[in-house]
């Protein structure tokens, strides 16, 4: 961005802010009403929010502080494991899935 096009760019901001779709733009004819170009910027910034937001959950979960950490693969659980072993130890590793035949009496 050039010199040029920063300050066409910072002369017709107010224009479109007070709602005037056509300003800095030289030989527009139709340009949008005030009421489109304010929903449009709205719709805009609504789903730049909700992108941001969600990117932003993500990362958390991804990289903050309540990440999973230390997890291996299937493949480096088969690997290290064997599958008899996995096999036997399927109550523990995958409770949810496997749960054991004891029950607990109260």
């Amino acid at each position: 961005m050039n010199a040029n096009e920063l300050t066409s760019m910072t002369t017709s901001l107010p224009g479109v802010l007070a709602g005037d779709a056509a300003a800095g733009l030289n030989g527009v004819h139709p340009a949008a009403d005030p009421g489109v170009l304010w929903a449009s910027l709205g719709v805009t910034g609504l789903l730049a929010t909700i992108l941001l937001a969600v990117t932003g959950v993500w990362a958390w979960h991804r990289w903050g502080p309540v990440r999973m950490r230390g997890m291996a693969t299937v493949a480096e659980a088969h690997q290290l494991l064997g599958k008899d072993r996995l096999w036997k130890a399927r109550h523990v590793v995958r409770p949810d899935l496997f749960p054991s035949g004891r029950r607990v009496s109260r």
